[in-house]
């Protein structure tokens, strides 16, 4: 997109609509442009990413957009700011879960991927400002910046990145035949990495159902008889911590149980 957004704007405003489905890949992509001045694609780019939501929309309808704000949202929040020591915490590849790997809480860690952040971005408008020579070492560099941008980020978010690349670093294609392969390869590849990552955080999300539903049953059984004893309260706390539910969870489903028990 960012080879493409000086000649063909609307192939490189159709590749970053594209981008949309993994977002905080694609945060540097607009300061990129606007730093060079590149606006027809930035304008493509905007376009094509509205296009992308209306035919999403057009065909599946709003559940799958409410779903996302109501549900997948909260709970990507919910693991990037789960203790860390989390199982899926060793694919973690950014700056946010480095520091947090040395020891760092929350707050400081959020603080430091900001300032790396920043730092990120006055990098990318300087490269983007400057006139070079080889505009492949300026794209190529996007690569890392946009790892180093976001606190989201884990190992397979590589995959997205090897995928796609198809210019500086490997054979480039010079035909028309080659160039639409090559396109298609990496569509291909992104696609099949998209369905793989779908089903894993499916399967996550299931787990995570799971165990609400186990603490819940565990909760109704000790609220029965109308009192929470001592050893009921460990065990209650041992699976909080085990499931890593949080307080409003907790009072959430107690409200809900103490409902169900009163009727």
């Amino acid at each position: 997109g960012l080879l493409a957004s000086a000649n063909r704007p609307a192939s490189a405003g159709l590749a970053f609509g594209l981008l949309g489905f993994k977002p905080q890949m694609g945060l540097l992509a607009p300061v990129a442009l606007a730093a060079a001045g590149r606006w027809r694609a930035f304008v493509f780019s905007a376009l094509a990413l509205l296009a992308l939501i209306a035919v999403s929309v057009a065909l599946f309808g709003l559940g799958p957009w409410r779903g996302f704000f109501t549900v997948t949202q909260p709970l990507m929040t919910r693991i990037l700011n789960a203790p860390y020591g989390q199982g899926y915490h060793a694919f973690a590849i950014t700056v946010f879960a480095f520091a947090r790997s040395l020891g760092a809480g929350l707050g400081l860690a959020y603080l430091v991927q900001g300032a790396v952040s920043l730092v990120v971005l006055l990098i990318t408008v300087r490269l983007w400002r400057a006139p070079v020579r080889d505009a492949g070492l300026r794209v190529a560099a996007m690569g890392p910046l946009a790892l180093l941008a976001t606190p989201y980020g884990f190992a397979y978010d590589l995959a997205i990145i090897t995928l796609t690349t198809v210019g500086y670093g490997d054979v480039s294609p010079n035909t028309w035949m080659g160039k639409v392969i090559s396109v298609i390869t990496a569509f291909l590849g992104v696609c099949t990495v998209a369905m793989l990552t779908g089903i894993v955080a499916s399967a996550f999300s299931n787990q995570l159902a799971r165990r609400r539903v186990i603490f819940e049953n565990q909760l109704r059984i000790a609220m029965e008889d109308g009192e929470i004893s001592d050893n009921e309260q460990f065990h209650l706390e041992s699976l909080k911590e085990e499931f890593n539910l949080s307080d409003e969870q907790v009072e959430a489903l107690m409200a809900k149980v103490g409902k169900e028990l009163n009727k």
